[in-house]
């Protein structure tokens, strides 16, 4: 069993539903992604209970959040509630309730693109886990820790609030440092994020 650092693109699929201030049934963690890695059980309901009451960002955080270890209030979007695990046709799925400050500054963008289709947001956790690797699959065994989910947006995956969950999970080599990989690859994607705008 190895170590994982788990970067996930999750979106809200056509069943969730706006309400005031409240994305209803959205779509917080699938049990597979197109990248050939698939989710057991127990990884998916560590995700539930983790994700129950955790914050909801905008954006990853900067190396200033990293200097600082935390977020700056104004990045607060919402939290996540009535988190629970779904499974249908097989398949398991993690939702829940984004509630969510009408107030803030990303708060109408959001909802227009849920009530347009537009598809230029979604979220994307960032997980610490373990798993094995089964013939070119990446099996996630469990989760151990949550660490943030934020809302982004990002054309070059191609994730929205509208689509299906979209997982990319990369694995530090036994040799690195989990903190600087995961400093790296906060780098990499605020890179993108900025050079989208």
């Amino acid at each position: 069993m190895s170590n994982l650092q788990l970067l996930e693109f999750v979106q809200a699929d056509n069943a969730s539903t706006l309400e005031e201030g409240v994305i209803k049934d959205v779509l917080i963690h699938g049990d597979t992604s197109r990248n050939k890695r698939r989710y057991e059980p127990q990884a998916m309901a560590d995700v539930a209970r983790m994700a129950e009451g955790i914050a909801v960002y905008v954006n990853h955080p900067t190396s200033v959040d990293r200097d600082r270890k935390g977020r700056a209030a104004e990045d607060r979007f919402g939290v996540l509630r009535n988190v629970h695990l779904v499974e249908s046709a097989g398949k398991r799925q993690v939702r829940g309730d984004l509630h969510h400050l009408q107030s803030h500054r990303l708060s109408e963008g959001v909802s227009e693109d849920l009530r347009r289709g537009l598809n230029l947001f979604g979220l994307s956790l960032l997980a610490d886990g373990s798993g094995r690797n089964e013939k070119g699959t990446t099996i996630v065994e469990s989760v151990q820790s949550l660490k943030e989910i934020d809302v982004v947006t990002n054309a070059a995956t191609a994730t929205s609030l509208r689509e299906q969950a979209e997982m990319a999970v990369a694995e530090a080599p036994p040799e690195t440092d989990p903190k600087a990989a995961e400093a790296e690859m906060h780098d990499r994607k605020s890179t993108r994020l900025n050079s989208s705008h």
